[in-house]
């Protein structure tokens, strides 16, 4: 008995431990997803930027605004792209579900209620840098010390969409989107209306999963190289691969710089 008791104590410490480390790792992982971050160095701040020589905030301005201007198109079809998709998804189903009655009325009932989630997930928290460096340039830079502002903003965007471009990877986007789709198909289920409960769930889940992993994924490797860029001293050396999409008149194109 005595062996039993020591054998279910250490079970049950066992569990209580493995329990706190996966509720550490998901709060962390929570955090990141409302606070995303990348690894390495962070911006620096406007009194950081001062103290830089003038020579030293161009060149890394330059260099920062570039990679903000690359990013732009992606950055804007990623955002008003889906934010169309769902904004325009809510509200056919919320007339549909106006109009009709039975399981068409709680299927639509449930697809509105997920677009607005989106829209209001992509109003509340836009991606960053979908301006490019617009914002940059609009602010003052005559003297040194709004010059050195630039660079701290700049460098803030360029961090927060690298951030952004992180979340791909984060399991909690992912299992988010299983969660919340699951949900929905489990009201259709509860009706059992099992073909509109498989429909929500898998085609929203695929839907999902194209808006995550879609988010712009350059300013990570972007972010990598202008730390590796300030090491050097300011000195370009770019040897790694980039993707970008960019229009052409017709569309998108997916240009490779290297």
């Amino acid at each position: 008995m005595a062996r039993l008791a020591m054998a279910l104590g250490a079970a049950a410490m066992f569990c209580c431990l493995a329990g706190c480390a996966t509720m550490g790792d998901a709060i962390r992982s929570t955090e990141e997803v409302l606070e995303p971050t990348v690894p390495g160095s962070k911006p620096v701040d406007a009194a950081e930027a001062a103290a830089l020589s003038d020579e030293q905030i161009e060149r890394r301005l330059a260099f920062v605004t570039r990679h903000l201007d690359d990013n732009r198109s992606h950055a804007q079809w990623w955002q008003y792209g889906f934010l169309a998709i769902n904004a325009g998804g809510t509200a056919v189903e919320a007339a549909t579900a106006a109009t009709s009655d039975g399981s068409d009325r709680d299927f639509a009932i449930v697809e509105a209620s997920k677009g607005m989630i989106g829209v209001v997930y992509l109003l509340a928290a836009p991606l960053p840098g979908r301006g490019g460096a617009d914002p940059i340039r609009e602010m003052p830079s005559a003297t040194h010390d709004e010059r050195a502002a630039q660079l701290a903003d700049a460098e803030s965007i360029l961090y927060a969409a690298a951030g952004r471009a992180h979340q791909r990877t984060r399991w909690v986007l992912h299992a988010g989107n299983v969660g919340i789709n699951a949900a929905g198909a489990s009201v259709l289920l509860a009706e059992k209306s099992y073909g509109k409960a498989a429909l929500s769930f898998f085609l929203d889940t695929a839907i999902g999963e194209a808006q995550i992993l879609l988010t712009p994924w350059e300013p990570v490797t972007d972010w990598q190289d202008y730390q590796d860029f300030v090491k050097r001293g300011g000195v370009a050396a770019e040897t790694r691969m980039h993707w970008h999409l960019r229009p052409n008149g017709e569309g998108l194109a997916l240009q490779v710089d290297f």
